[in-house]
């Protein structure tokens, strides 16, 4: 007769318990299992490995072996210390304020710096672009296809045209509107019309590497100005962190708060409100 597996499986099964620790050996505690021994014996090895490899190195180790770093190095208890650790320990509190003063006030100039760089980046990084002949355009196609293919940058601009009606907002026409071709419309700056367009330039002899040149220089020019952001706002996350730490050591009152990390990834943190006098 065949019973079925619901009910064989709901029959009831002998627990199988583990093995505990003899009544009379309680008070060497646990019974070891078998991956208590695992974890004992792989710690056990890699102690030994450690020390075969620190008396190895004591065997090889050279007499004469000399650093300047030794000079100002110092033991405390069996540990080496060295003397920069402890240099900043022997300011004061007064002294300290000062050292910190003296680190905002350089930060400051490097970002007055900067900020200068940038402007003069800005004022000259829209070079303007030169209409090529169909040879010269050939001889500088992979240039070109390098050039198109980087980020454009990510400040977009916006132009508004204002109009009187809802009509002449449906029938407004950009190329029109500004006097140029559909090609010159995506260009925001040094906009041809459409009959400036029209005058082709003569090709000069020279004019291919002269074009190479420029696409060289405005290409330098751009990734100068993005490294320089990025450089100011490392700078100014660091100027906001010491005047927040400044803040802190300033505050005579309860500990401020901690509530977590802002965008940046400064710290933020709340006072305790305070009665004005």
């Amino acid at each position: 007769m065949k019973v079925a597996s619901s009910l064989r499986k709901a029959a009831p099964r002998k627990a199988h318990r583990e093995r505990s620790q003899l009544a009379s050996r309680q008070h060497l505690g646990l019974l070891e299992k078998k991956k208590d021994y695992t974890l004992r014996a792989t710690d056990f090895k890699e102690k030994q490995k450690k020390l075969k490899r620190m008396k190895e190195k004591a065997a090889f180790k050279n007499a004469d072996e000399f650093y300047f770093g030794m000079i100002n190095a110092k033991t405390d208890r069996g540990i080496h210390k060295k003397e920069a650790e402890n240099r900043l320990k022997k300011f004061s509190a007064e002294e300290m304020a000062l050292l910190r003063t003296q680190d905002k006030n350089y930060i400051n100039y490097q970002r007055s710096v900067n900020l200068k760089k940038i402007e003069r980046l800005q004022a000259t990084k829209h070079i303007p672009e030169i209409n090529e002949d169909e040879d010269v355009e050939e001889e500088e196609e992979d240039e070109e296809e390098e050039i198109e293919s980087k980020p454009s940058d990510p400040t977009k601009g916006k132009h508004t045209i204002f109009v009187e009606s809802e009509k002449e907002v449906e029938t407004f026409d950009p190329v029109e509107h500004f006097g140029t071709t559909p090609d010159m419309l995506k260009q925001k700056y040094n906009r041809l019309r459409a009959e400036q367009v029209a005058e082709k330039p003569r090709v000069v002899p020279g004019q291919g590497k002269l074009l190479k040149k420029l696409a060289k220089q405005r290409d330098q020019a751009r990734r100068e100005l993005k490294s320089r952001e990025d450089r100011e706002k490392k700078l100014r996350k660091v100027q906001m962190e010491m005047d927040l730490q400044r803040q802190i050591q300033n505050n005579k009152g309860a500990p401020p708060m901690k509530l977590g990390k802002d965008g940046r990834g400064l710290m933020v943190y709340k006072w305790k409100a305070e009665r004005k006098r």
